[in-house]
């Protein structure tokens, strides 16, 4: 299964290259913003987790590559600083000089590819952003529903060195169990959850309030989603 992985991402690699080839064949790759990434990492049994199971949510998962090329605007670098994918949208917009959307939960990461910051390692405003994940046990293969309906729930959220995993699982219907992980994700060192209470509680009040104002978001989304529905279906109906 490894062997495959690799063979995998050497085929990525391939493609990657046509695209590339096929833009500078046609004088376009200088004219270009390229952004290379992906939407989770592999596991092979090292924690006792096959593929990407949401039940892990280790760092083999959620730590992905992230790569922006643009020849005449963007010089080569590398970024230490923890950064989100929900960057890569404002980032985009930013480095294009088009509106960024109202919805956009990320920043733009324009300063740190301009290279606008002095030192990125030490850089505060970065290292103290809370960064989230949220994953959800599905029902199969093809199941899309959004997880907020699951009964399997984990999240993570870290803060400089430090990375919370909350596994929420529903008893019931008014009861709900919460297990903890922390640990050092810089070191991928596991730290002691008691001894550690008051970063628990620290990053688990940033997660709860993070959980409480994105579940607010989506219940506008969908509620806005169902009147266009609505108003699509009466259009019809007048035409």
């Amino acid at each position: 299964m490894k062997s495959l992985h690799v063979e995998s991402m050497e085929t990525t690699d391939k493609f990657n290259g046509d695209i590339l080839d096929n833009l500078r064949t046609n004088d376009l790759l200088d004219n270009s913003i390229i952004v290379i990434t992906a939407d989770h990492g592999e596991e092979f049994m090292e924690e006792g987790y096959f593929g990407h199971s949401p039940a892990s949510s280790s760092d083999r998962i959620l730590h992905v590559p992230l790569i922006f090329y643009g020849p005449n605007i963007l010089q080569p670098m590398n970024i230490s600083v923890p950064v989100s994918t929900i960057d890569i949208l404002p980032t985009i917009c930013d480095l294009l000089g088009v509106c960024i959307p109202d919805s956009n939960r990320g920043i733009s990461l324009k300063e740190l590819l301009l290279h606008k910051h002095e030192n990125l390692k030490e850089d505060a405003e970065f290292w103290r952003r809370p960064i989230f994940s949220e994953a959800w046990e599905t029902k199969g293969l093809l199941d899309r529903d959004p997880g907020h309906d699951s009964n399997r729930k984990i999240f993570t959220v870290r803060k400089g060195k430090h990375k919370l995993k909350v596994a929420q699982r529903k008893k019931n219907e008014n009861t709900i169990q919460e297990d903890f992980e922390l640990s050092n994700w810089i070191n991928n060192e596991k730290l002691d959850t008691r001894s550690n209470s008051r970063i628990v509680e620290e990053l688990n009040h940033l997660l709860d309030e993070h959980i409480r104002v994105e579940g607010a978001s989506a219940i506008r989304i969908r509620n806005r989603a169902e009147k266009q529905r609505i108003r699509k279906a009466l259009n019809k109906i007048r035409d």
